[in-house]
């Protein structure tokens, strides 16, 4: 475990106190940057991180939505369009048909109400 490991021992098993066949050669080891840390010293400084990565992110969303297409949006729409006016055609002439029933209708019931005042 590492937290029962004392510094003699620790010492022991770092890179220096390894002893190699090869004393010529040295051994370097090469240890990667960490990332860098944000020190934020008061609640003002992390409250102003805070906000301004949140609006950041926010704008970035905004100018991304810019660049996605409409993934065939358009031809649904005409497509749809198109549907729309060929209902409304066909309701329109079985409006027509309708109004010319309706007046056949109300044209026979005329005769029939001239016939029965004749009768």
């Amino acid at each position: 475990m590492a937290s029962t490991i004392s510094p003699p021992m620790f010492h022991a098993l770092s890179v220096h106190g390894v002893h190699t066949s090869h004393r010529g050669r040295s051994v370097k080891v090469h240890v990667s940057k960490p990332a860098p840390v944000v020190s934020l010293s008061n609640r003002r400084q992390l409250l102003f991180f805070l906000t301004t990565t949140t609006a950041l992110t926010v704008r970035e969303r905004e100018s991304n939505a810019e660049d996605i297409p409409l993934f065939g949006f358009r031809k649904k729409l005409k497509s749809a369009e198109e549907e729309a006016v060929e209902i409304v055609k066909e309701g329109l002439e079985t409006a027509e048909k309708g109004l010319e029933t309706a007046e056949r209708g109300i044209f026979t019931v005329e005769k029939g109400l001239k016939t029965a005042e004749k009768k």
